[in-house]
């Protein structure tokens, strides 16, 4: 007669493994295919989503700040200029306002504030238990010119955090930068919460004058494309260019220490 089934029943045990892994292999397929690649596809993307958070809750915004926060490709500056358009067309009548406008533009405004702050965060975790190994390169401990260096960027945490907010591009190096060297965080937040006041309000200006465009997030975020490719290339490069200069050092330093040695 025919095997006996293995025990347990069913099918043997490497097809039930096999069967999550064709599942996960299947939707990870699915998911790759499924991301843009060419500039229309992105166009098209971005205006769905501009759609979509037309009719969003301001929950939704303020989703959007933070996963800019953390890293995703999610242009601050498109979004903000987005809502300006929408509370410009809400004025002027053209439109109507699904969400009710203190309350988008306090999520607005927190939001920002938040992803300043949750990017910095990330830089801290970063030179304190992540990555200390590049801390210890980058800023070697015990050195003079370094302790007087970080004190003298901690000591201007206030300007450095409202300073970023206008540094289209390179809002989310500075701010790594920021968390990485150790500033303090009461002192980064309170000027992030500064810059802000006053970069806010210039977006939202910014959307308004873009309030006739077909689509103000995709025409925002086109204007801004540049100094954010700048910014996103910039960043690894003057990570990079550090990590080596800093290895550089340390050789040299090495290699003289061993000449003293031999002299002695």
């Amino acid at each position: 007669g025919p095997p006996p089934p293995p025990p347990g029943g069913g099918r043997p045990r490497g097809r039930r493994r096999a069967a999550p892994r064709a599942a996960l292999g299947d939707a990870l397929r699915t998911a790759v295919a499924a991301v843009p690649t060419s500039p229309a596809a992105v166009t098209e993307m971005c205006a769905n989503m501009a759609d979509v958070l037309a009719t969003a809750p301001p929950a939704a915004y303020f989703a959007y700040f933070l996963g800019a926060g953390i890293g995703l490709p999610f242009s601050e500056d498109a979004m903000v200029a987005f809502v300006g358009a929408l509370l410009s067309r809400a004025w002027l009548g053209t439109a109507p306002l699904a969400q009710p406008a203190a309350q988008l533009l306090a999520v607005v405004y927190v939001g920002v504030v938040l992803s300043d702050v949750l990017t910095y965060v990330i830089g801290a975790a970063l030179g304190r238990g992540l990555a200390p190994g590049m801390r210890r390169l980058l800023l070697p401990e015990g050195s003079q010119a370094t302790e007087r260096a970080l004190a003298t960027v901690r000591s201007f945490g206030v300007a450095v955090g409202a300073v970023q907010r206008f540094c289209v591009g390179l809002r989310g190096p500075v701010c790594l930068a920021a968390g990485f060297t150790g500033m303090p965080l009461s002192k980064f937040a309170l000027g992030a919460a500064i810059g802000a006041s006053i970069t806010v309000p210039l977006q939202l200006a910014a959307g308004y004058l873009l309030r006739d465009s077909p689509n103000p997030y995709v025409a925002m975020l086109a204007i801004v494309a540049l100094p954010n490719a700048v910014g996103h290339l910039l960043a690894p490069a003057a990570a990079a260019a550090g990590v080596l200069y800093a290895a550089t050092q340390r050789i040299v330093r090495k290699d003289k220490g061993k000449e003293i040695v031999r002299g002695n």
